[in-house]
């Protein structure tokens, strides 16, 4: 996974997980409305289907290769905490926002780590995956939120995943939308005043 920052002096430090077909860059304008002060870290994913870029690989029916989606996630882990042990920002306030795809591989994270160096995760129209797993202990506080009319996603899934988070303890907000699997400007406001 390559990696581009844009550094700025400050003590927070973002890292962006795009969707399918996006890019490091794709998120920035989001990034910098939540805080126009931070260091943006966008991760490129590295897997493609059909020529768009992803974080982990899935079945041509659409269902998540679970084996790809542990390697990019282990790989994923090393680039958050070389990238703040690189930049001394232990004490700093680490944020991790993805969308859709993006999202999907940042909740694995917290399936497969636990005391994660990460205070904020935001996680834009997640997917399930690996719903029998259960979500390890982390400091880290959770929002999310979805569309009522995501086709990737239903609303029962949507709450069982917050039900999930709030199992093992964290503190989670989610937003839901009639809309559909875009973003709208309430939940981005929503995500600004959940970080700050």
């Amino acid at each position: 996974m390559d990696i581009h920052i844009n550094k700025k002096n400050t003590d927070h430090y973002i890292f962006m997980l795009h969707g399918t077909g996006g890019n490091s860059q794709d998120l920035r304008g989001i990034a910098e409305f939540i805080d126009p002060d931070a260091t943006l870290i966008g991760v490129d994913g590295s897997e493609f289907e059909n020529g768009m870029r992803r974080y982990f690989k899935r079945y041509p029916d659409g269902t998540f290769d679970l084996d790809n989606l542990k390697e990019n996630t282990d790989i994923l882990h090393q680039v958050i905490t070389q990238v703040i042990e690189d930049n001394n920002a232990k004490s700093s306030k680490i944020t991790a926002f993805g969308y859709s795809n993006g999202a999907n591989i940042l909740s694995n994270l917290m399936k497969e780590y636990e005391s994660l160096p990460i205070d904020n995760v935001i996680l834009f129209h997640p997917s399930s995956a690996r719903e029998e797993v259960a979500f390890k202990k982390n400091k880290a506080k959770v929002f999310m939120t979805s569309g009522l009319h995501d086709p990737f996603v239903t609303q029962e899934e949507f709450m069982n995943m917050k039900q999930s988070f709030e199992n093992s303890g964290i503190v989670t907000e989610i937003y839901t939308h009639d809309a559909g699997h875009g973003l709208i400007h309430e939940e981005l406001e929503l995500a600004k005043k959940f970080v700050l």
